[in-house]
């Protein structure tokens, strides 16, 4: 993985759809969980996308509190 590559560029398919495109990782964070907000309902194809997303964000874990960083578990990228 690119560690300059921005995860609407990762997963460009997925961006499009989301209501806040303006919001960080750490916004779209609460303690019960991913809180992804979509214009439409996922189509069947753009689950699989999801999942991958989903299983990037769960490789990471946060490395500063207050503003919330995460760092991958395997390499030193990091961001916000």
């Amino acid at each position: 993985m690119d560690a300059y590559l921005s995860l609407k560029d990762l997963f460009p398919d997925i961006f499009v759809l989301a209501q806040h495109q303006e919001k960080t990782v750490a916004e779209m964070w609460s303690p019960q969980g991913w809180n992804m907000i979509f214009r439409r309902n996922l189509n069947d194809w753009e689950i699989p996308r999801m999942i991958e997303l989903f299983k990037l964000l769960e490789s990471f874990q946060g490395v500063q509190t207050g503003n919330l960083y995460y760092k991958h578990r395997n390499t030193q990228d990091v961001f916000q």
